[in-house]
């Protein structure tokens, strides 16, 4: 059965082949169709409130085509647990969203577009994307979106993914063994009035995202390569149980033109955030749980975050000079099943923003924002030809999870101060014949810091200092003759001060990508074809707990310094894009490989399959 999946599977890539190469000859024999990428136009919220009047271009390139799930995205600085939509970390220090309160869960974020984010679509014509990725031991991606213009100023459009993943290790079955099933789609309409003083921006989004947790191979301290790497025949820690994550937003986005110099707007934004922890059957796996507080029948643990906001502006533009003065209004609460230990909390912010712009080569942004009780954001970035510089300095909320959590097996009240941090950094953008070079450097602070420690619970670093991060980087874009291209990148991490041992990052992280890129068959077929490489120097990653679905600190698993590399192939005929990709094609044996995570083996060689298919008429 599953051979005849995967002739189906490749059937129907194929096909697809096949009828892209059908429809472009149709169209370039007898007649052209006047719609395509060139006449589909998105922009976003952040334009409208930048008062940018560019359009953005429909992508259409093939350069990191195959790269589809969270971690290839990332180019590496994420980890999962060694399956397409796993829970997630990143090796480096992150900024969060919000200086306010969040629900502390940020594993599936990757998997979700914030309603802030979500594209808004000019089209000429209705457009659809069909996006299908069919990849090896049961990983599989559908992304279908349809968008429309009612009229020049009016446009409706949809998008709908299903991500599913089959189990990599500890199968209970050789295929339909789900690990990860996750449904996401948006609504949004977009509306301009004749005079074009009025526009309206709204969208709904929501995320379910469903996990059969494994807690990773069960094996001892000193199991042999072999026991290691068995996969599907791994003996696994957790069985039957359940993660879910669910988000639902509402987003509404109001603004009228008085004059170009001033304009006002207004933000209505309501979210849910729910995530649950399910076993019918906790006795089954009792060695994995420290305690059981509520009942040994069954664990259902649930946190619940609502958040209401309301955000009142005004903007403008004044030649080089465009403004942004804003107050918001923020309501929050957070519940277990049990109880609502914080209320409904509310939160009074305001902020600036300031842009200038001149001559096309000076590019400064400048972001305050201020949350009664002291806590605040504070950004800047100025962008030239040759150079980028940046800074940011953030004290902000932890989470509620880190504050209070009660469930079945966990449970803690904690009083912890903000979080701060501190960041100031660099890039040089050096053009030297075929040579592009990117030195770079970040220097980060971090004081206050709240991360979950080998017990699993939360703690805070008590440095008044903090600990500084240091990031070099480089990276560089060489072309060799006319159709070569290497491209190498190298992060070199530091960590000093009181505390250093709480952050856990490889000192060395190197990717390269090395492919040919050309056009074939008499200039009608651009394909790029190469190797995309993954290097990590050895370091005590964090851990996963699935239970609490956090990362924690732990001292007895390291994880190994291994290189991978994806063979790949990508190719374009007429208005479909395709990738052909051998992932850890560099795999020793069917019983070796490395691990991305404790006790989580980073993805076995499999053949992977994609297209993104788009049609404008």
């Amino acid at each position: 059965m599953k051979i005849i999946l995967k002739i189906a599977a490749i059937g129907c890539f194929a096909t697809g082949l096949a009828l892209s190469v059908s429809h472009a000859q149709v169209l370039d024999d007898s007649t052209k169709n006047v719609y395509s990428s060139r006449t589909t136009f998105w922009f976003s919220e952040a334009d409208i409130k930048a008062l940018s009047d560019s359009l953005h271009v429909l992508d259409t390139l093939l350069y990191g085509l195959e790269n589809f799930d969270a971690v290839d995205v990332s180019n590496h600085t994420l980890v999962d647990l060694g399956n397409n939509g796993t829970a997630t970390r990143s090796l480096y220090y992150l900024f969060p969203s919000t200086i306010g309160a969040t629900l502390g869960i940020n594993a599936y974020d990757p998997y979700f577009i914030p309603s802030s984010e979500i594209k808004y679509f000019d089209t000429k014509s209705p457009w659809i994307k069909i996006k299908t990725v069919v990849g090896g031991s049961g990983r599989s991606v559908v992304d279908v979106g349809y968008s429309r213009n009612i009229n020049p100023r009016w446009n409706l459009g949809v998008d709908f993914k299903l991500l599913t993943s089959d189990k990599q290790i500890g199968s209970s079955s050789s295929r339909g063994d789900r690990n990860v099933n996750s449904t996401t789609w948006d609504l949004y309409t977009s509306y301009k009035s004749k005079n074009e003083k009025y526009q309206l921006l709204f969208n709904v989004d929501r995320i379910k995202h469903q996990v059969l947790e494994t807690g990773g191979i069960d094996v001892s301290e000193d199991a042999s390569t072999a026991e290691l790497f068995q996969y599907l025949d791994s003996p696994i820690k957790l069985t039957g149980v359940k993660a879910y994550d669910y988000k639902i937003n509402f987003h509404l986005f109001q603004k009228y033109k008085i004059t170009d110099e001033l304009q006002v707007y207004y933000l209505l934004d309501k979210g849910r955030h729910d995530n649950s922890f399910e076993d019918p059957t906790p006795t089954n796996n009792a060695s994995a749980y420290p305690n059981i507080l509520i009942t040994s029948d069954s664990t259902a643990d649930l946190i619940q975050m609502r958040a209401l906001l309301n955000e009142a502006g005004v903007l403008g533009k004044i030649g080089g000079l465009s403004y942004n003065f804003y107050l918001k209004q923020r309501y929050v609460t957070y519940n277990d099943r049990f109880s609502s230990p914080f209320g409904r909390q509310s939160e009074s912010y305001g902020g600036a923003k300031i842009n200038v712009r001149l001559f096309d080569i000076w590019d400064t942004d400048a972001k305050v924002e201020y949350l009664q009780g002291g806590l605040f954001d504070i950004e800047g970035r100025t962008t030239l030809p040759f150079l980028n510089l940046w800074l940011r300095s953030m004290r902000y909320k932890p989470g509620y999870q880190q504050l209070y959590y009660f469930g079945n097996h966990y449970s803690w009240v904690n009083d912890f101060e903000p979080q701060r941090a501190d960041r100031l950094g660099g890039e040089l953008n050096v053009k030297l014949g075929p040579v592009t070079l990117k030195p770079g450097l970040n220097l980060t602070r971090v004081a206050n810091y709240v991360y979950f420690g080998a017990d699993s619970l939360p703690h805070q670093s008590q440095s008044a200092a903090g600990q500084l991060l240091v990031n070099p980087s480089a990276a560089a874009e060489l072309t060799i003759g006319k159709s070569f291209h290497l491209n190498p990148q190298v992060i070199y991490t530091a960590v000093t001060g009181t505390d250093s041992e709480i952050w856990r990052m490889p000192e060395w992280l190197i990717n390269t990508r090395f492919y040919y890129e050309g056009v074939w068959f008499n200039d009608y077929l651009p394909v790029q074809l190469g190797v995309d490489l993954n290097w990590k120097s050895t370091y005590y990653g964090h851990a996963y707990n699935p239970v609490i679905q956090q990362f924690y600190i732990q001292n007895s698993f390291a994880i190994d310094s291994y290189l991978t590399a994806d063979v790949f192939l990508n190719f374009k005929v007429g208005n479909a894009r395709y990738f052909a990709k051998m992932t850890h094609a560099n795999q020793p044996g069917t019983a070796d490989g490395y691990f991305i995570s404790p006790y989580y083996p980073g993805q076995r060689r499999v053949f992977d399959l994609g297209v993104t298919w788009y049609f404008f008429d």
